[in-house]
């Protein structure tokens, strides 16, 4: 005989109190549109995360390992929101098959660990990197970042095999539906108990510890920087922005995610009998695990957001991903504008330069009028440059001419390689 128990993952029914009218209107009407809203978004940062980490990005930094991985992490349980999405518009109907009803149920507790648990190995490589720089740079290598990746990777997985094998489907002959729950024997008791020791294992391994250990770190680089002001030394800029960007981070993913871990607590000592539990479960009670169901998922589509405004190098590679997208001729620029808009501001040279989009120039060029590469030069020297709106007309750069096609000199600049290229663009 199996015995079901209800799961705090978002698609728990409404409670009996709770007309089913109600609760259809709660979730069709906000829930569903947030959730749509999260995935959509979380989906196209994550994967711009993930592009500008491997494609643009040649020296990734410590952190810079960390990041991809959270991103991945975020991306694996935004693509299965969906499912959970429509779970929730059919009233826990779940259509999708056991499989399915596994592999999203194991996703989600996964997402969670990977995620706490890389930052917890950011907030640890922060500690070195700020109060112990003289004796960690042997320990502070990409190669131990990418091998702690991996080993939270295999970890996450492992402490996440529960739902795997105790989540499946519950078929109802009246109705002819089946709902993806917890499913437990009552023959073996020791069924039930995991049920309860995985909910204080995701409340104490996957969020407590983690945060005692994040808790301690930034405490003593707190300590530590408030020791340097006093005596007079200072910090890094840049190492001082990485802290920041990391601390803010971990206090989103504490915001979005304490709610739901207070709710599985609660849920789990009423379960032991611990605290008594009400005989019937309020609306309010509902509709606030609901609410914070929903925070703890919105978590995912946050990050990528909070790159771009507090990472300088990341905003300026996001700008350049964008505009490409949006007109695939962004790569080249005639040269007299490309001096203008790529003039680094005096006295400030580290300051990166930023990129424009020839088809929000004044000549308005369009996708459809295309491009022309008929010669590439190497590193060409600055003279070039300066001189060509004079010598735009000239055959003088080794570009062979079409007959029956205008064209005009431009250039466009390599940012990682530091190497120009002279193209002609069909006009």
């Amino acid at each position: 005989m199996l015995t079901t128990l209800p799961d705090l993952q978002g698609t728990t029914p409404a409670p009996r109190n709770v007309s089913a009218g109600e609760s259809v209107d709660f979730m069709k009407f906000l829930m569903l549109p947030l959730f749509g809203i999260v995935c959509i978004v979380g989906l196209l940062g994550n994967a711009l995360i993930m592009y500008i980490m491997q494609f643009k990005i040649r020296q990734k930094s410590i952190t810079d390992i960390y990041v991809t991985n959270l991103a991945v992490a975020d991306f694996i349980f935004l693509s299965m929101l969906p499912f959970w999405t429509i779970d929730m518009g059919m009233n826990g109907r779940w259509i999708f098959g056991r499989a399915l009803c596994k592999i999203t149920s194991g996703s989600t507790h996964f997402h969670m660990y990977a995620s706490v648990f890389f930052l917890a190995a950011m907030s640890v490589d922060r500690l070195f990197a700020v109060v112990f720089y003289r004796h960690s740079q042997k320990l502070r290598t990409r190669n131990g970042a990418v091998i702690g990746s991996v080993a939270v990777w295999v970890f996450s997985i492992i402490i996440s095999s529960v739902p795997f094998y105790f989540r499946d489907l519950q078929h109802n002959n009246q109705t002819g539906f089946s709902r993806c729950t917890w499913m437990f024997s009552e023959e073996i008791p020791s069924h039930r108990q995991w049920f309860f020791i995985h909910f204080f294992t995701r409340s104490i391994i996957g969020f407590a510890l983690p945060f005692l250990i994040i808790a301690a770190c930034y405490s003593a680089i707190i300590i530590f920087l408030k020791s340097r002001k006093t005596s007079g030394q200072l910090t890094s800029k840049r190492q001082d922005r990485a802290t920041t960007m990391v601390m803010v981070v971990i206090l989103v993913f504490l915001i979005c995610w304490l709610p739901n871990q207070i709710s599985n607590v609660i849920y789990a000592l009423q379960g032991l009998g611990v605290i008594n539990a009400p005989a019937v479960p309020s609306a309010i009670h509902y509709y606030i695990h609901m609410f914070s169901t929903c925070l703890a998922w919105s978590h995912s589509c946050v990050n990528p957001i909070l790159y771009a405004f507090m990472r300088e190098d990341l905003k300026l590679k996001m700008t350049e991903v964008l505009h490409s997208l949006m007109c695939h001729c962004c790569g080249s620029v005639t040269a007299d504008r490309f001096l203008k808009a790529n003039k680094a501001p005096k006295g400030d040279s580290s300051k990166p330069r930023k990129g424009i989009c020839p088809c929000w120039g004044k000549r308005k060029r369009t996708c459809d009028e295309g491009e022309l590469f008929v010669n590439e030069v190497r590193e060409a020297p600055e003279n070039l440059l300066r001189k060509d709106s004079e010598k735009r007309d000239q055959a003088s750069y080794n570009a062979p001419q079409i007959v029956g096609v205008e064209t005009e000199t431009t250039f466009h600049t390599n940012r990682e390689q530091g190497n120009t290229y002279i193209t002609s663009v069909v006009r």
